[in-house]
């Protein structure tokens, strides 16, 4: 998948978007001993609210569906390379099935029980699953339908897939709260916990511009450099790829062996070589960001990158079988984690602004509500 693939689904997770059909969520809550209890909620149970119906147990309020989008767009974010990053499956008909029963009830207990058996996890934990479609109406490069008639089936993309999300269980503290059988406001003294947002996750099957791989799944893990291994190994039956750090632990070494390699050549040279070859990486890094690609370092992109910047065809071509031989290991080298990216440094400014005077300051710029604040008129530290 690319970016912008995921990014056009994210933009799809809204409330009374018409593109996406929710067809089931199913929660699932993992105790300690790994039993697993839940309930499956349909699309339009979901939905009841806009028709003014409540009372059931299967009702969703916009509260929660808006936690419901929040976590699945959690589900794939971050970058490629680093929070997500693509696996090919041998086995994939135990999720092909949930998709195609739409997470019937007996299905998704199932796969909920599969997983929670497989996961190496302590503790509690919740499993959310999702079978979401997304339709497309095809259109030209004005962004115009492509026919002016009515629409046939040919017209519309129809994208269908499975997230399934790891997410811990917050602890939280609730002393008040509103009763909806009172319709009052309670106090209670207690703790709860609430599912939060996840800490792993995958999205079946991958789609590349417009394309769908079945035995393909994109992974996200949270925390890069710690990853929940025990999601590719156990449950998805993948090697694990290593992290960002190890990546560029990795093209370091090949490129300092390549350098080695080359005997004839000064210090000062070997330098400028080495310069050379972090600019280049640095340049594909941008184009990648900038095009959406994936940025992958192969063989062939690595024994160009190297003579190109002044290393020998025969040390460059070794290099490029040793990165070749890594990918049996599923080492796959992204130029985004080759480059070091500095982190941003934000400044703090402090504006000193007269009670009243905010809703004055309020204006709504590009649909989005904003506070113009004249540079001039106000108290202002840090600029």
């Amino acid at each position: 998948m690319k970016k912008k693939d995921i990014e056009h689904i994210k933009r799809n997770f809204k409330h009374n978007n018409d593109a996406l059909l929710v067809h089931g969520i199913g929660i699932y809550h993992v105790s300690d001993d790994k039993k697993v209890s839940g309930k499956l909620k349909r699309f339009c149970e979901l939905r009841d609210m806009n028709n003014g119906k409540s009372g059931s147990e299967n009702y969703w309020d916009l509260a929660e569906e808006n936690r419901f989008f929040e976590i699945m767009k959690k589900s794939i974010s971050g970058s490629i390379g680093q929070t997500l990053e693509e696996y090919k499956i041998e086995e994939y008909s135990d999720m092909k099935k949930i998709i195609d029963s739409n997470l019937d009830k007996g299905v998704a207990e199932s796969y909920a029980e599969y997983i929670a058996n497989k996961l190496n996890l302590t503790g509690s934990y919740a499993i959310v699953l999702a079978v979401c479609e997304l339709s497309e109406v095809s259109k030209d490069s004005r962004g115009w339908n492509t026919k002016d008639d009515d629409l046939c089936e040919t017209d519309v993309a129809i994208h269908k897939f499975l997230i399934t999300s790891i997410c811990p269980m917050n602890t939280i503290n609730i002393s008040l709260y509103f009763d909806r059988n009172k319709r009052q406001i309670e106090h209670w003294e207690g703790i709860e916990k609430e599912v939060g947002l996840p800490a792993a996750a995958f999205i079946y099957p991958a789609i590349e511009d417009g394309y769908v791989f079945d035995s393909h799944v994109m992974v996200y893990n949270k925390d890069k450099n710690n990853p929940l291994k025990s999601l590719v190994v156990d449950v998805l039956g993948s090697i694990p790829k290593i992290t960002s750090k190890e990546q560029k632990k990795v093209f370091e070494e090949i490129l300092d062996m390549s350098l080695k390699n080359e005997e004839s050549k000064t210090i000062k040279e070997k330098k400028e070589i080495k310069a050379a070859v972090k600019e280049k990486v640095k340049e594909l890094s941008t184009i990648a960001a900038e095009t959406g690609d994936k940025g992958i370092l192969d063989e062939n992109t690595v024994k160009n990158i190297f003579v190109s910047s002044g290393i020998t065809e025969s040390v460059a071509k070794e290099a490029a079988r040793k990165v070749e031989s890594k990918k049996d290991e599923n080492v796959i080298l992204s130029v985004e984690n080759i480059v070091h990216t500095p982190k941003k440094k934000y400044q703090h400014i402090a504006v000193n602004i007269p009670e009243g005077k905010i809703e004055l300051l309020k204006q709504v710029i590009g649909g989005k509500e904003c506070l113009v604040i004249p540079i001039d008129d106000y108290e202002i530290k840090g600029i």
